[in-house]
């Protein structure tokens, strides 16, 4: 899918905006999880790799009970947060190059997370800050099915 130019214009002025404005992340999300015609679930992550914590910071899409039981659960069990060192500031990368499909299907992650949101372990995302231990990403997961397209 192609994100058409007014809306790829939109989306760049709303994370200029959120840049300023913190409490603008969340309609961010909430457009970027409409901009390609499919639903997308997404997220504004921090990262501690000193806790290996991974706490939402926002997101769009997700039930609030599993957002609940990340929470409380896997924050500090995201298998796709141990690679997120891999993207520098600005760099874009897909969900399967920071967990291998056939390692995350493996996770209880993936069949009490992932799983119950219609195999949403398609997607990926951006670094947007990093320092020495700490780093803010935002991204999306996506039906599987709809990878391709």
């Amino acid at each position: 899918m192609v994100i058409a130019v007014d809306k790829y214009i939109e989306l760049s002025n709303l994370a200029v905006a959120a840049a300023v404005d913190p409490g603008r992340w969340q309609h961010f999300l909430d457009e970027m999880g409409q901009a390609l015609g499919t639903r997308v679930f997404t997220q504004l992550i921090g990262y501690d790799g000193l806790t290996k914590a991974a706490p939402l910071t926002s997101s769009s899409g997700y039930d609030p009970d599993i957002l609940h039981l990340y929470e409380t659960h896997f924050a500090d069990k995201n298998p796709y947060a141990a690679n997120f060192a891999k993207c520098a500031i600005g760099d874009t990368i897909a969900a399967h190059e920071l967990c291998p499909p056939d390692v995350l299907r493996k996770t209880e992650f993936y069949s009490e997370l992932l799983l119950p949101h219609d195999d949403i372990c398609a997607g990926g995302g951006a670094m947007l800050a990093a320092e020495q231990h700490r780093m803010f990403l935002v991204g999306g997961n996506m039906r599987e099915k709809d990878r391709e397209t």
